[in-house]
């Protein structure tokens, strides 16, 4: 009887320890999820954006054939 109960003891904590295990690492992987989303969100251009000319370059600020697409910080700004 004893060693049914120390068993059954210690079957209850293995399910208890795994629940908690898999619900801390579902949160983990969760939060992960969510920055990802939220960089994709926020987008990739931190950094000021210069169209120039006339040519056939794509300016990602308005979708118009330009000749020179300039990024990045200067010392004009």
């Amino acid at each position: 009887m004893k060693r049914t109960l120390v068993l059954l003891t210690a079957i209850i904590i293995c399910i208890v320890s795994t629940v908690a295990f898999l619900h801390s690492s579902k949160k983990t992987e969760y939060n992960i999820l969510m920055q990802n989303v939220e960089a994709l969100a926020g987008g990739e251009n931190l950094t000021p954006v210069h169209c120039a000319g006339l040519g056939c370059v794509d300016c990602p600020i308005n979708a118009v054939k330009v000749k020179y697409v300039v990024s990045g910080w200067s010392f004009n700004e």
